[in-house]
């Protein structure tokens, strides 16, 4: 059974005045896999690098290419590329497949407790 990631400890003790640019909510984090020889991975690669612009610093992203760490891939159970697994917040997600839609990209990003800053 996969455990819930704990929220990442924050830098800001409470109390204490915000630092100017620190981000309000902790990051989105993210898993990506793709074969980069893959004209779907470059695709998705594009897509996602759009809607991330949208995130700012919101977002950590670990890029992992299938063909030279395959058993990254195994020890996740990726068998199909591209696929983008959302570790954080829970629960855990994976999308895998044709990711050049931004709408798609954006619900299964936002489909969790947070929400984009306005």
């Amino acid at each position: 059974m996969i455990k819930p990631l704990d929220p990442p400890p924050t830098a800001q003790a409470p109390g204490l005045p915000k630092v100017p640019g620190q981000s309000k909510q902790p990051p989105i984090r993210l898993q990506f896999f793709v074969a980069y020889s893959a004209p779907s991975s470059r695709a998705a690669m594009a897509t996602l690098e759009s809607v991330m612009k949208t995130l700012e610093d919101r977002v950590e992203l670990e890029v992992i290419d299938v063909i030279r760490s395959p058993e990254r891939a195994l020890e996740e159970g990726i068998l199909v590329t591209p696929a983008l697994i959302r570790l954080f917040p829970g629960p855990k997600r994976t999308l895998i497949g044709d990711l050049r839609s931004e709408s798609a990209l954006r619900r299964f990003l936002h489909d969790s407790p947070l929400q984009p800053e306005r």
